[in-house]
């Protein structure tokens, strides 16, 4: 199905040319874990190394498959990016209520290029 030994040597890349303590990878197919693998410490302190099973701090990741699932209701038509965010989640803007109303679900700057 896929290269695992490819996928070993792209993720020792990673590893060396960011200087990740660890780097850990599932790959999913119709809902099921197919390949996983980690290398490196997970814990650099106490020397304990990385396994698949190893819980990481989500970190700012979530803002990525936050993206790809607004996205995804625009290409179900079920978000206008150009419409306010106040039309999607109430109290948007806080105490400042216009704003809410102004703000699009486009990142006004990336709309402005």
């Amino acid at each position: 199905m896929f290269a695992s030994d490819e996928l070993d040597r792209i993720l020792a890349a990673a590893q060396a040319e960011r200087r990740l303590p660890s780097v850990s990878v599932a790959v999913f197919h119709r809902g099921e874990i197919v390949w996983s693998r980690a290398i490196g410490l997970a814990d650099v302190e106490r020397r304990d190394g990385a396994t698949p099973e190893h819980a990481y701090r989500i970190g700012s990741i979530t803002k990525t498959f936050t993206a790809v699932c607004v996205l995804q209701l625009r290409d179900r038509g079920q978000v206008d990016l150009d419409a306010p965010l106040r039309a999607y989640v109430e109290g948007a803007g806080g105490p400042d209520r216009a704003a809410g109303a102004r703000a699009p679900v486009r990142d006004p700057a990336r709309a402005a290029r």
